[in-house]
């Protein structure tokens, strides 16, 4: 089966499984519930959408979000630090990538790109169900992350705001 043929039937199944009425956004999926409600309650994220992930609807785990560019920056390297730590716990790879929005606001998603690439095939239902508990794991890991950020954030803003430079006082 070629690459076209697999993405139109991956579209399909698409179409047949997400019949199901959708979910008012302020619904939000039990599992991704705590990391949603840290980001929102830091006053660093303003959270827009999220799904928990469905792999009997071929959805991957993800949440939409508002954000200063450079708390959205610390997000990611507050991420980055972690999933490179040794003793790592996370399953796979977190990502925060920055999206224009329909009014053309930029928007963040964080997301994993392994997820989301393995919910475009044509087992996604078996490998959601099989990595349940890896993915809340990971999504209660992010969640920790994410109050790690306001911890950061909070404590650079008591620092002292010294000028740099080469200001000769003489």
């Amino acid at each position: 089966m070629g690459e076209s043929q697999v993405a139109r039937c991956s579209y399909f199944l698409r179409r047949v499984f997400s019949r199901s009425p959708r979910k008012p956004y302020a619904e939000i999926d039990p599992r991704i519930w705590p990391l949603v409600d840290r980001m929102n309650s830091t006053g660093l994220f303003q959270t827009v959408a999220s799904c928990e992930g469905h792999g009997g609807i071929l959805k991957p785990p993800y949440v939409y979000f508002k954000a200063q560019v450079k708390d959205a920056a610390l997000l990611e390297r507050t991420i980055r630090e972690a999933a490179c730590r040794a003793d790592s716990d996370f399953r796979e790879i977190w990502v925060v990538e920055g999206r224009f929005d329909h009014e053309f606001g930029l928007t963040f998603i964080l997301y994993s790109p392994v997820f989301h690439r393995k919910s475009l095939s044509l087992i996604s239902a078996v490998h959601f169900r099989i990595f349940r508990r890896g993915i809340d794991s990971d999504l209660s890991l992010l969640a920790d992350l994410v109050e790690k950020c306001a911890l950061l954030k909070a404590r650079d803003n008591d620092q002292p705001q010294y000028a740099t430079g080469n200001n000769d006082h003489r």
